[in-house]
């Protein structure tokens, strides 16, 4: 009977709380769409209105409210009673049986990218799963592909053998093993590492396996094939080679990355980049080629701080007033979700924070440059990619009756709480510049990246949920570059390549050399990304640099981390170019296709290479970089 009661009464308080929740979410609902409705219009009725709900509708009024309150009350006295448990214990326990709770939860950059991942990335598992046709067990005949022997017999294999990425792993593995057992070189460390950094470039440049994942398997190839060797040159151990390699793998430059994405989590989840952005785009005016160059622009300075790979989530957010407004087909509607691509992947090279691949070059210079001898050459170089390929997408599209909505400004007031993000943020960018100076006090910028985060996550501003969205995906990525840079730097490797190549190109000066490997670059970063091409490339340049007879190698590195994020040709280019291809107009149609970014990405990928070889190399050659 007692058991019979409490299953009643908990039935009781779960569909009265629920009661409760739906017309509290409902008000909540009013008054948020009110308050969007002031902000659109700048009107003031959302008072108004929300004082006249309890009279015009039933549920809202306060009896009712206050009826249900006590109805729920009720129930937790009577719950409380065949267990003689106080007031407070029952009511716990009744709520234990609650659904979650539907809470109003701030955003982050991060999370609003894994959303949009989620949803293409969706799309692409629905189609391989009808390819595959894997959903059911593997086991039965009836999904197996017939492949006909001859004489009535056939083989049965399951459709995944077939399919491309199998036969590009299976290439790749195959061509692995032949060279671990050529020699290629005659040292076998080199050998090995050879035949490692052959298996991982091209893992990376097919994508056969995910790039985290070949990221992860950078360190266990490193062990098992040998090659790291000890002082005097002998193998180093498996043991001894597994600690120095996961050692590496997490160094300042990984700290830097995780300070990068603290700052953007901060800045997006207390709308402090919304606010800066709309307050900029809200004096740009109507004028389709001037808001252009201002989107342009905004887009540019916020990749600088919160990263490529988030600014282009936050500016597509920011514009869509704007693209709602636009016809279908709309030409200024292409130049703007290009033109933001375009954009962030040029601000790719304005700060070491801006794109993972500024990461990879740090790593290979020695000493590593300040903020402020990184400044004194990317912006001038940002800017002159930055107008030049606005005006290159002025002439190339048609602006003609092209009638743009504002963009209005928020209304909301600068808290205490924003200030205070805001702060924080610009004391880390201003010891990130002085870093060099304070190295004394902190060591290494990686140091100066806990801070943010120790004042951030700290009084709890940012959470664990945060952190769990950071792009993690990108932190493994750079740690398997850091594991493979670690690899043919010990076993010398590089310097043997480096060494045939200096005998190629000796006597030529230093701005010949950045000419030809730049075009090399560019290419092999239009078709693998941009990160993936620094991780392959960068330590070759590095080494080259080195062996020259007026060695210059922080030139040629930086030159070739710019000329990365330079590479925008192709939809899969950078990041920023993936997250335009995967926006969709009012009908669900993409605004972009391969086409436009061919047609427009290319030339724009010439022109800043012509600018980074040219501009980019004076100012280096001036201040002696």
């Amino acid at each position: 009977m007692a058991i019979s009661m409490k299953r009643t009464l908990t039935d009781m308080f779960v569909t009265l709380s629920e009661l409760k929740s739906y017309i509290e979410l409902n008000k909540i609902g009013f008054g948020k769409a009110l308050k969007k409705f002031d902000k659109a219009l700048g009107t003031n009725i959302r008072n108004q209105y929300l004082d006249s709900l309890p009279e015009n509708s039933y549920i809202f009024k306060q009896e009712v409210m206050d009826n249900v309150n006590k109805k729920i009350e009720q129930i937790i006295q009577l719950y409380a009673l065949p267990n003689n448990t106080s007031f407070d214990i029952s009511k716990e326990e009744l709520r234990s049986h609650l659904r979650e709770y539907i809470v109003w939860e701030r955003n982050t950059v991060w999370r609003d990218m894994i959303g949009m991942e989620r949803k293409t990335q969706a799309a692409h598992a629905s189609s391989s799963r009808n390819v595959l046709n894997t959903n059911n067990s593997i086991d039965s005949k009836e999904k197996l592909v017939k492949i006909p022997l001859g004489a009535g017999k056939s083989l049965h294999i399951p459709p995944i053998f077939l399919t491309a990425n199998f036969f590009k792993g299976s290439f790749i593995t195959i061509l692995t093993i032949i060279l671990l057992n050529v020699a290629v070189f005659e040292d076998k460390q080199q050998n090995n590492c050879f035949a490692l950094l052959v298996c991982a470039s091209l893992l990376w440049a097919t994508e056969t396996i995910p790039l985290y994942v070949t990221s992860l398997i950078v360190p266990l190839m490193i062990v098992l094939f040998r090659v790291l060797k000890e002082e005097d040159g002998s193998p180093m151990k498996a043991a001894d080679a597994s600690k120095y390699i996961f050692a590496t793998m997490w160094s300042s430059i990984i700290m830097l990355l995780l300070g990068g994405f603290t700052l953007a989590a901060a800045l997006s989840k207390y709308h402090i980049d919304r606010l800066a952005c709309t307050y900029i785009l809200s004096k740009a005016g109507t004028n389709p080629k001037v808001v252009l160059l201002v989107i342009m622009s905004v887009a540019a300075f916020a990749s600088m701080w919160v990263s490529n790979v988030a600014a282009p989530v936050l500016m597509y957010s920011v514009i869509q007033s704007v693209l709602r407004t636009l016809p279908e087909g709309s030409e200024f509607a292409k130049a703007l979700i290009i033109g933001i691509a375009l954009a962030s992947n040029i601000a790719g090279m304005s700060s070491p924070i801006a794109s993972p691949q500024n990461l990879v070059g740090i790593q290979f210079m020695d000493p590593p440059p300040t903020w402020g001898e990184w400044f004194t050459v990317s912006i001038p170089v940002c800017v002159a990619c930055l107008i030049l390929v606005w005006i290159f997408l002025v002439l190339t599209f048609d602006f003609k009756n092209t009638v743009i909505a504002p963009i209005r400004s928020m209304n909301d007031k600068f808290s205490l709480v924003q200030g205070y993000i805001s702060f924080v943020c610009f004391a880390t960018i201003v010891l990130w510049c002085l870093a060099s100076k304070l190295e004394d006090i902190f060591g290494e910028m990686g140091m100066i990246a806990i801070l943010p985060m120790l004042f951030l996550y700290g009084p709890g501003l940012l959470t664990t949920e945060d952190i769990n969205n950071y792009p993690w995906n990108i932190v493994l990525l750079a740690m398997g570059g850091l594991a493979l840079g670690k690899a043919v730097t010990s076993s010398q490797l590089l310097a043997t390549i480096a060494l045939v190549i200096q005998k190629q190109v000796d006597g030529y000066e230093l701005w010949s050399i950045l000419l030809i490997f730049g075009i090399l670059i560019l290419t092999m970063a239009t078709f693998v990304s941009h990160t993936v091409a620094a991780l392959i490339i960068v330590p070759l340049v590095a080494e080259i640099g080195n062996s020259l007879p007026d060695p210059h190698p922080r030139i040629l590195v930086l030159a070739s981390a710019f000329l990365c994020s330079c590479a925008m040709g192709l939809p899969t280019s950078g990041f920023p170019n993936v997250t335009a291809i995967c926006m969709l107009d009012n009908v669900g149609k993409p605004y972009l296709t391969v086409g436009t970014f061919i047609t427009r990405g290319v030339p724009a990928s010439i022109i800043c290479y012509g600018v980074v070889v040219t501009v980019g190399y004076i100012i280096m050659k001036i201040i002696n970089f």
